[in-house]
Order: structure tokens, then sequence, then C-alpha cells
């Protein structure tokens, strides 16, 4: 959490962006998807991230990046409180963004979803961890 919240302070730093706006739209669009309602939540995130991918460097994309390190219920305020530092101090909101990240909270499955990230990060976890003993030669000198 320090290293997120150094961040956020270096982005304030550097000035600001609209790509915080754009990033909602994409939570607009996403909650107009025809099949919104049977999409998981990795799934609605992997489509915002295609998008995001393909804005230039911003400080909105530097947030999204790292918004992942952060606990799922405090991921929202995070971005909003970034946006708003980062536009001088004016209020922002998306609603819709608050709210499509409610619900992924509410349906997230923990287990599956962490599975998944660790896994594609390669950690090593209780489950995957070689406990074997390995028998190590010293030199004697």
């Amino acid at each position: 959490m320090m290293k997120l919240t150094l961040l956020i302070f270096v982005l304030i730093l550097s000035g600001c962006s609209n790509d915080f706006n754009t990033i909602c739209t994409y939570y607009d669009e996403l909650s107009k998807h025809p099949s919104i309602d049977s999409l998981s939540p990795k799934e609605r995130y992997n489509l915002i991230s295609k998008k995001v991918d393909d804005l230039d460097d911003s400080n909105a994309k530097a947030i999204w990046s790292v918004l992942g390190t952060a606990a799922a219920d405090e991921q929202y305020e995070i971005f909003q409180r970034a946006a708003v530092e980062t536009d001088g101090g004016s209020d922002w909101e998306c609603p819709t963004m608050e709210a499509l990240m409610s619900i992924s909270i509410k349906n997230k499955t923990a287990d599956s979803n962490l599975k998944e990230e660790l896994d594609h990060l390669n950690v090593t976890t209780m489950e995957n961890a070689d406990f074997s003993y390995r028998k190590r030669t010293v030199p004697i000198l």
C-alpha cells in the first residue's frame, strides 16, 4: 500500500490528464455491453484493460495499472482520489465505474481469481511450493 501511495503522490506532482474521464467512459460503454450480466469480473476487467492499454502514457493509465495491487473495496476510491488530486482538487466521480467495481467485488470468488492472478505471476504458494529435501554438499576448505 505504501508503494501505491507513493505512486499516487508522484503522479499528482506530474500534472493532470483527462484520461480519468476517458476510462470512466469505458465503464459507461461496458455497462451497455449486451452480455454485461453474464461477464465475470475478470472478463469485465479485461475489456476495460484492452482499451486502457491503447491510451498514451498518463496518470490515469499509471493508476489503473497498479489498482490490482490495492484491496478490491478500495480501488474506486484510490482512482477517484488520484483523479481529484491530478485535476487540482476539483470533484471527480464516475458512478458507473463505482457501481461496476462494487458488483465485481460482491461477485468476486477470491479463490479462483487469486489463483489465476498468482498463476499468471508465477508466485510460489503453499500449493505449488517444492518442499522436497535436497542434499547440499558443502565443500570442505
